[in-house]
């Protein structure tokens, strides 16, 4: 029986990184894709944020490695690239070198690398932001499309969003169980739940989710495998806890970026789902 749960737990430790391994390559993917469009709408500047918050995040990373003796994942330099398209391009170069370093350093290392991350290191960069400087979260950007002149450039971006979106569950079917309740509950809270009063842009879902990094953050970074239950019913229950907060935060709260917080409240509640469905898991695989 002592075999049996070392392998359990073995099969279970390469499952994750083999997840994992399989997100990060499609969040490159995507991230790439995201900021080759922002830099044609944009201008240069999306390139070069990214490029400062990727290598930030990359030399932490390496220095950790390090200290520790162990190989670089370079998963901080793709988290990187995510965080430059959280916020606008038109944000000093030095605020997202902080952020890179400080998302880095407060999601994964100080808790012992990548295995034993709790959060995903781009919201957490993004929160260090808005926190530390609110006023230059404000502008156009890939996480707010609403913003940005020109209804083609808006629409183009809506499908490119909707592109990665397809290219996250084809690296990750289960992602679906977190994508599709994520979305069902905002509609059922904005159309028989919260007053027509507090809807922001009168209700309009399509310009709710894009805009506050709505749809952003939530197909890049709400199914992170190293910060989401590994369970569906886990899962199925993230997904319902960031859905519905989302939409309370962004109905009722007074500050932006309400799909990052979200997703970050949610991360605290999943090794809790874990504990609470990985039971029956071992029970079934011992049969």
């Amino acid at each position: 029986m002592h075999q049996l749960q070392l392998f359990i737990g073995n099969w279970q430790s390469d499952e994750k990184a083999a997840a994992q391994a399989r997100y990060l390559t499609a969040l490159l993917l995507c991230t790439l894709l995201l900021i080759g469009f922002s830099a044609g709408v944009f201008g240069w500047r999306p390139l070069v944020l990214a490029l400062i918050a990727g290598v930030a995040g990359s030399a932490v990373e390496l220095v950790f490695s390090c200290v520790r003796k162990k190989p670089v994942t370079g998963g901080a330099f793709v988290y990187g690239l995510a965080l430059s398209l959280l916020v606008p391009p038109t944000m000093p170069w030095w605020i997202i070198l902080l952020a890179a370093i400080a998302g880095t350093v407060f999601s994964k290392e100080v808790f012992g690398g990548a295995k034993n991350a709790i959060f995903n290191p781009a919201l957490i960069g993004a929160a260090m932001i808005l926190f530390s400087y609110p006023a230059s979260t404000a502008g156009a950007s890939m996480g707010n499309l609403n913003a940005i002149e020109g209804g083609v450039a808006w629409e183009n971006g809506i499908w490119m969003l909707l592109g990665c979106l397809a290219i996250q569950i084809l690296a990750a079917p289960s992602s679906l169980f977190i994508y599709v309740p994520m979305v069902i509950f905002p509609w059922l809270l904005t159309t028989y739940v919260i007053p027509d009063q507090k809807l922001p842009l009168e209700g309009n879902l399509q310009l709710i989710f894009s805009e506050d990094c709505f749809l952003l953050a939530g197909v890049l970074l709400a199914v992170d495998p190293g910060n989401t239950p590994r369970r569906w019913p886990g899962k199925i229950i993230y997904g319902i806890i960031v859905g519905i907060l989302s939409i309370l935060m962004r109905c009722f709260a007074k500050y932006p970026f309400t799909m990052v917080f979200a997703i970050l409240i949610a991360d605290c509640v999943a090794p809790s789902l874990d504990m609470l469905f990985a039971p029956k898991a071992k029970e079934e695989a011992a049969k």
